[in-house]
């Protein structure tokens, strides 16, 4: 099965490259020529996929989700008629949609005016029972054709629906990946059974067809990653009657016809986090044209997609920009509970984590440990992004630790690969470095007069040496885990993940409730031998803090400042405005030289407005 998918997606990339589908796939720079006044007569499709919270605009690149309702409303006013639909794992990832586990979404979805969606693994994050709660709240239905109870052997949720537009009958059912039960937490799905899709959809295409749909849509959270079995590609190759088949879960971007003797299928999925909006338009002979819709694109529409200055979502959908305000709002007076207090200050300064083990690093590590029961657990110092003061602790505080909606994920590796991941972790030590290791059930020492990939020694799990053949449970965060900042000893290609689980912020607040002293966390687990001497190699290199350094203060500073050694945004802040949250001000002037807020080079001049 491997083989055999890994050349099915090489064919599927080669094709991408090519072009080789033409007519029914789009070029590559069509998005830019989706044509508003062509719309008359025309069924419109538009899909979401993977979102995971990012609803506002603005923020991680979303066009945001107001958009979508512009969108939408933009496409009947030029004659289309329109179905809004979305491939799963909506209801999960940022703080507005945990925090009250994906009511605001829902909320919002129906302003939209969806008219149905799949299923995916991380809908299932707070357990299915909730999916169900959340599914009388929709306006529309929830689809998972192979989802099934245990207990009766009844549907979970609707296995498919009719719909009609521009005179032809849209038969749409929903499939959810066979990878559900480990890519959430095991116990959110217990009493579910998961079916294989494969089977499901042939069943669905005859059931559909008998029932009067002339055009067949799958609504699939399946995806292309190898893992993923059987994958889309997998299943449209082995299914006869579905001409559109609207994918999620591997966060990918497709618009490519799978072709057999007897049938083609057009496969769309728009990538993630709502960089895009997809679209795919119908004419009467059923010939299907896909888009993928960005900024640009959108700002053509007159559909704004950029942040006010009170970073209130905007576009020419007042309605959902409204719904956006309120759920905003009460997420902030929701970010200001306390979860739990400190007697000491939790150190998560940038200069720090990505240096050294700190006890907010250890505090961090041992809430992944816990929340997902493995031996160890690692987090890169660079996913930290911010400190912990003496007193209170807040949801947003933990949220800001954690900002980017970032799972919990659990493998199972060799203890040699543990090591290599340390090894991997000091070698720029004592630089700084995003992929530094803070850890949770395990002590190393780090000799840092040692040449890299030679600087672990005395590695200890659970207080007992390191065996190199023996297997441990490790548990991250899934950008390490899919071999984010150089991790690729532990990446997907090398361990298969175990199981996924909640967001590393819902993991802290869970941690804090259960374990409330943070007096335990001082540092310890990791000794240093030998400091050797660290400079910036260059513009390309990391950027290296330098205590001893003069910056000039905001007096001696107006409009501009070039970036000097040991410069990063958060020290500029502090030392010309006197507040680390200036740094976002500085990073939205300068958007248009500064690709990564976490990087920037020595010599750079960047623009600054007086306060």
């Amino acid at each position: 099965m491997k083989l055999r998918t890994m050349l099915l997606l090489m064919l599927l990339t080669l094709a991408l490259v090519l072009g080789l589908f033409a007519p029914i796939q789009a070029k590559a720079d069509e998005s830019s020529r989706f044509d508003l006044k062509d719309l008359s007569g025309k069924t419109v499709i538009l899909h979401t996929n993977d979102i995971h919270g990012r609803v506002d605009q603005g923020i991680d690149n979303s066009v945001g989700i107001s958009a979508v309702a512009a969108l939408k409303k933009i496409c009947i006013a030029n004659g289309a008629e329109v179905l809004l639909l979305d491939a799963g794992d909506t209801f999960h990832g940022k703080p507005i949609a945990t925090i009250d586990k994906g009511e605001t979404i829902a909320t919002l979805m129906n302003a939209c005016g969806y008219d149905a969606m799949a299923l995916g693994n991380h809908d299932y994050n707070y357990g299915w029972n909730h999916v169900l709660e959340l599914e009388k709240k929709l306006n529309f239905p929830i689809l998972a054709s192979n989802v099934v109870k245990e207990k009766d052997k009844t549907p979970f949720v609707k296995n498919h629906i009719i719909i009609e537009k521009n005179g032809i009958k849209y038969g749409i059912f929903g499939l959810s990946t066979m990878e559900t039960v480990t890519k959430t937490n095991p116990n959110n799905v217990v009493g579910l059974t998961f079916f294989d899709p494969v089977k499901q959809a042939k069943t669905e295409v005859q059931q559909l067809k008998s029932e009067g749909a002339e055009l067949i849509i799958g609504l699939g959270h399946i995806g292309i990653d190898e893992s993923s079995i059987p994958t889309s590609v997998d299943l449209l190759n082995e299914v006869n009657g579905i001409d559109l088949f609207i994918d999620g879960h591997s966060h990918s971007t497709l618009q490519s016809c799978i072709e057999k003797n007897d049938s083609k299928t057009l496969l769309v999925s728009d990538g993630q986090y709502l960089n895009t909006i997809g679209c795919v338009v119908i004419d009467s002979d059923k010939k299907m044209t896909p888009y993928s819709l960005d900024v640009n694109a959108l700002k053509t529409m007159n559909i704004r997609v950029e942040l006010l200055e009170d970073e209130t979502a905007a576009s020419v959908d007042t309605k959902v920009g409204n719904v956006l305000v309120e759920a905003n709002e009460k997420m902030s007076e929701s970010l200001k509970e306390v979860v739990g207090t400190t007697t000491i200050r939790l150190d998560g300064d940038r200069e720090n984590v990505r240096t050294s083990e700190t006890n907010l690093g250890n505090l961090a590590a041992d809430a992944i440990r816990w929340a997902a029961n493995t031996q160890i657990a690692m987090t890169n110092g660079g996913g930290i992004r911010t400190s912990i003061e003496v007193g209170d602790i807040t949801k947003g505080m933990l949220s800001e630790v954690f900002p980017f909606g970032n799972i919990i994920v659990s493998k199972k590796v060799t203890g040699q690969a543990i090591k290599d991941m340390l090894e991997h972790g000091v070698k720029d030590y004592p630089a700084a470095s995003g992929g530094f290791p803070q850890t949770s059930g395990m002590t190393f020492t780090i000799n840092a007069n040692q040449d890299p990939g030679n600087r672990i020694s005395d590695l200890k799990i659970g207080g007992k040496t390191m065996d190199p053949k023996a297997m441990y449970t490790l548990s991250s965060n899934d950008f390490t885990i899919a071999g984010g900042d150089g991790y690729t000893m532990i990446g997907n290609d090398a361990f298969p993940t175990l199981f996924e689980y909640g967001a590393l912020d819902e993991a802290l607040i869970a941690y804090l409730k259960t374990n409330p002293s943070t007096e335990s966390y001082a540092v310890g687990r990791t000794t240093v031998i030998g400091v050797g001497e660290s400079e910036t190699k260059g513009t390309d290199e990391a950027i290296v803090m330098d205590e001893k350094e003069e910056i000039p203060t905001v007096a001696d500073v107006v409009t501009t400042y070039t970036v000097t050694k040991g410069d990063y945004l958060r020290k500029i802040a502090k030392r010309l405005y006197g507040n680390e949250s200036m740094w976002k001000q500085i990073y939205e002037w300068n958007k248009d030289k500064i690709q990564n807020p976490d990087y920037i080079q020595i010599g750079w001049e960047l623009v600054l407005l007086s306060e």
